[in-house]
């Protein structure tokens, strides 16, 4: 495999990084949207689940069975298919007037980011030569997409009072970020030689670490995105949405700075640390919403911190531990890695929906609580099963 230059190389990890935050920013849009749009369409809280579970149902799907296409036709194409994706969801959100179409646009991103996010990864991860772990570049990536986004429609809805202008500033960015696709590697050219790819046991041993401790941090994201803002708003009065793009922002700041401070920690140790992290931040973010006065806000700040500082370095350590056995097959486990985080995403929200509808709100959130512990007590061992040897197939 030929050896690009370095200078090459370094577009390469540029126009990927910026490829997947302008596709993770579109993303977030509806999210800094959704007050007006439950105000303006009548949404019920069905409905908006219904919005939302669009996305990941379309999501998953499309990286499970056509996630390592870009190992087979190269990044360039995949990820260009996935970004078209992308903006025509951009465009049918802006011109959204209700519900349907609301969840035809989540399709379409849906699609998108399941395309060319396992491709995106995987190019960062060839092409990136710098001090940084490549690991922590798709953190950042991914986190100053997602902050970025809820910022800029709110900010774009508060100069316009309209929720179509709104979505105009990040179609633009889409359609400019077209250009860099044509900087990503195509196949054959990264200048990383793959070489055999590393046999099964191996790859199931750090996938089996990396998936869990993925679907752990962006658990506690979720978990904090579901709970935070509509207590905020419902305490302060607020129905701007710079409520929910501020606690957006704010988590994806702590992430970027918690996989900056493990940047150098071994991949087990913070593989194990930040998911504990996480649970030990929705704990107090549960405290937080049960306590009076400054106190409640005190533990929500600093269920901020740990929810994202450790779903930061969890997600690090989740590309990190891929990374290690990708060889020959990177979209492909890239996108498993992502099906792991979405799935976080949805699947405690849904749990705590459901059991608050038999119980109650807290009871849900002590279920998935506990169940996240679980999890975390046996990352240690998987941890150690991971760290062995690797060896080509």
């Amino acid at each position: 495999m030929a050896q690009v230059p370095a200078a090459a190389a370094a577009r390469a990890t540029a126009a990927a990084a910026l490829l997947l935050a302008t596709l993770l920013a579109g993303t977030t849009a509806p999210s800094a949207l959704f007050v007006i749009y439950r105000a303006s369409m009548h949404m019920s809280p069905a409905a908006i689940g219904i919005v939302f579970a669009t996305y990941v149902v379309t999501l998953l799907p499309v990286l499970l069975v056509f996630g390592g296409l870009a190992d087979r036709f190269g990044r360039r194409i995949v990820v260009a298919v996935g970004l078209l994706c992308a903006l025509a969801g951009l465009v049918v959100l802006a011109l959204a007037h209700d519900v349907p179409v609301l969840a035809v646009a989540r399709l379409l991103q849906g699609v998108g980011v399941g395309l060319a996010s396992g491709a995106l990864t995987a190019a960062i991860s060839e092409t990136h030569r710098g001090r940084l772990p490549a690991g922590t570049i798709t953190v950042v990536a991914s986190a100053t997409g997602l902050l970025t986004g809820a910022v800029i429609t709110a900010g774009a809805y508060d100069a316009s009072r309209s929720t179509t202008l709104a979505v105009v500033p990040l179609i633009v960015v889409t359609v400019a970020m077209f250009v860099a696709v044509m900087l990503l590697p195509a196949r054959g050219e990264s200048g990383v030689p793959d070489g055999a790819p590393y046999d099964r046991a191996t790859v199931v041993r750090a996938l089996v670490f990396a998936l869990p401790i993925t679907f752990v941090g962006w658990s506690g994201v979720s978990l904090f995105l579901a709970m935070v803002p509509a207590f905020i708003a419902s305490a302060l009065g607020a129905a701007d949405p710079f409520v929910g793009a501020a606690v957006i922002a704010a988590v994806q700041i702590f992430s970027i700075a918690g996989t900056f401070a493990v940047r150098r920690v071994a991949v087990e140790a913070a593989g194990v640390g930040g998911p504990i992290a996480v649970v030990a931040g929705l704990v107090a973010l549960v405290a937080g919403t049960m306590a009076a006065g400054m106190a409640g806000w005190l533990l929500i700040g600093l269920a901020t911190v740990l929810v994202g500082a450790g779903g930061g370095a969890a997600f690090a350590a989740g590309v990190a531990a891929t990374m290690r056995v990708c060889r020959g097959q990177r979209a492909r486990l890239f996108a498993r890695l992502y099906v792991a985080a979405y799935l976080g995403f949805a699947v405690p929200s849904w749990v705590v929906g459901a059991v608050a509808v038999r119980s109650s709100f807290a009871i849900g959130f002590v279920v998935v609580i506990a169940t996240l512990a679980a999890i975390v007590v046996a990352l240690p061992y998987l941890g150690k099963r991971a760290a062995l040897h690797a060896v080509p197939a």
